[in-house]
């Protein structure tokens, strides 16, 4: 598989777990360890929000950036490299400096798989720079 296919599967992927965040905040929220207060409307519109809203925006952003011919497409690949790399990082530092109890198994899945996430679009964004 090249790298512009898996930034396109990757895409499809943020942009499918994007709606299940908007239809399932509840489950969601569960999977990722947050407590959301009973009766409160703000903690569901936050799991929506960075959940659903953020990963459809990076989905269709991979999607788009991932067009054959589209001469900025690499940049766009790389800006969501870095994001990825920028979300794993700091969850990074939040688990060895401030929150040892999120430092679960759980939470280094998750680190692992930001990082990895951003790693393929980078390295997508320089192979794409170059005739496939």
């Amino acid at each position: 598989m090249n790298l512009k296919h898996a930034v396109r599967v990757l895409g499809v992927v943020l942009l499918a777990s994007g709606v299940l965040g908007l239809i399932m905040p509840v489950a969601i929220a569960d999977f990722a360890g947050l407590l959301v207060e009973p009766n409160t409307a703000n903690g569901m519109v936050e799991i929506g929000a960075l959940y659903g809203g953020n990963f459809i925006g990076l989905g269709i952003v991979g999607l788009y950036a991932a067009r054959d011919g589209f001469d900025e497409g690499p940049l766009l690949i790389a800006a969501l490299g870095w994001v990825w790399l920028c979300i794993a990082g700091g969850r990074l530092v939040v688990m060895l400096t401030r929150a040892a109890e999120a430092s679960s198994t759980l939470g280094w899945l998750s680190f692992l798989l930001e990082a990895a996430v951003g790693v393929v679009f980078v390295l997508a964004s320089r192979s794409a720079s170059r005739p496939l």
